[in-house]
């Protein structure tokens, strides 16, 4: 139950990280390519 418990709080702060840091970085590539 702890592991699984665990995993989801890895993947939740995984996702809270990697959304704004990877939309982050598309919006300035697409700004220094245009």
């Amino acid at each position: 139950m702890a592991d699984t418990l665990t995993t989801a709080l890895i993947w939740t702060l995984f996702i809270l990280v990697v959304a704004p840091v990877s939309a982050a970085a598309w919006v300035f590539v697409w700004w220094c390519g245009e």
